[in-house]
């Protein structure tokens, strides 16, 4: 079973939190759940990053971001779900990938591209933006791909 961090305990996995009653996250105890749930998010993780692709070539490039993000939090929780993890609330996917699994780079990358999201999400006006297809394309490749692909080597390594 996996060390868990205080902090993680705390702010993810307690049976009540301020914000909300539940947890941000749960252990699962049975191995054919997590492996089940680690598809299903990989899945989906695979499918995001094929829109995301495909939408680098729209005329609506910013929704990049948000797919984006989509396929490397899915591809995220699916490496965590391999860990008997199961994430419920967002703010808990880069608390468990750096006190869990013990991985800081990968936990930064996750959070470069949720605050890359949130900003062309919620922050940004639309009827100024110049150069969607050049920024969308520039967060694919500095952002998105590079997590996935590490993301895919530790879930090669977990499942070997």
């Amino acid at each position: 079973m996996v060390d868990f961090n205080s902090k993680f305990k705390d702010d993810c996995l307690q049976s009540e939190r301020i914000i909300k009653k539940g947890p941000g996250a749960e252990v699962i105890k049975e191995e054919d759940k997590a492996k089940n749930l680690y598809q299903q998010l990989n899945a989906a993780s695979e499918y995001y990053l094929k829109g995301a692709k495909e939408l680098l070539d729209s005329d609506v490039p910013y929704l990049v971001y948000i797919i984006g993000f989509f396929a490397v939090e899915f591809k995220a929780n699916a490496l965590l779900a391999l860990h008997s993890i199961k994430i419920i609330e967002h703010f808990c996917t880069p608390l468990a990938l750096s006190k869990v699994l013990e991985n800081k780079e990968l936990a930064r990358m996750y959070s470069n591209v949720y605050d890359l999201r949130i900003t062309y999400n919620y922050r940004i006006d639309y009827r100024s933006l110049g150069k969607g297809k050049e920024d969308a394309q520039n967060f694919m490749d500095k952002f998105v791909v590079p997590f996935i692909e590490k993301a895919n080597k530790l879930i090669e390594e977990k499942l070997s």
